[in-house]
């Protein structure tokens, strides 16, 4: 996964630094090239970075629950 993280990033950076290469030229194709860098940048890579980010991971550590409030009122006590 990391990988394949790194060379979607990697892809992303060349596609848009290309693009902006050529739009420095006048080309037609550069806003394309920069469009698809910020298209892979959004709807392939960050969906892909954050499930690897998060697979692991229960939600409810993260949530404010009652139990959260106890746990964090008695570390408080205890402080």
């Amino acid at each position: 996964m990391k990988f394949f993280l790194h060379l979607v990033f990697v892809l992303v950076v060349i596609s848009c630094a290309v693009g902006f290469y050529l739009q420095s030229s006048g080309h037609p194709m550069a806003d394309t090239f920069i469009g698809a860098g910020i298209s892979g940048l959004f709807f392939l890579w960050m969906p892909f970075f954050i499930y690897h980010r998060w697979k692991n991971r229960s939600v409810s550590d993260y949530m404010l629950t009652k139990e959260s409030i106890e746990k964090m009122n008695d570390y408080k006590k205890t402080k």
